[in-house]
């Protein structure tokens, strides 16, 4: 059985907290394409097309990642930092992945 870290997170703009998801094994962050689509966030187009390999090696089917955001994101102790996550379709239960460079 695997278990899951999540943490919630708060973004400039929402009202809402924000579920995210800790990957350890990610190697970007990553944020969901429907809460980047918010007049909140400035799509920054990426230099070159990025594809998405999947835990297993295969290339998701989502298609290529080719936009980022960054942001300044709050923490449940008032903690802030700024991040570039890259943009793509993510399960709705975890909008935000926080992999290896947040670490």
């Amino acid at each position: 059985m695997h278990s899951l870290l999540t943490i919630s997170l708060t973004l400039p703009g929402l009202s809402d907290p924000v579920s995210a998801l800790i990957d350890l094994g990610a190697t970007s962050n990553f944020l969901d394409l429907s809460l980047a689509m918010s007049p909140t966030f400035v799509l920054e187009p990426l230099d070159r097309l990025i594809t998405l390999c999947l835990f297993d090696g295969k290339p998701a089917t989502t298609g290529f990642i080719h936009e980022s955001v960054n942001i300044s994101i709050s923490f449940a102790d008032c903690s802030t930092q700024s991040l570039s996550l890259l943009v793509t379709k993510l399960h709705p239960s975890a909008p935000i992945v926080l992999g290896l460079p947040w670490l």
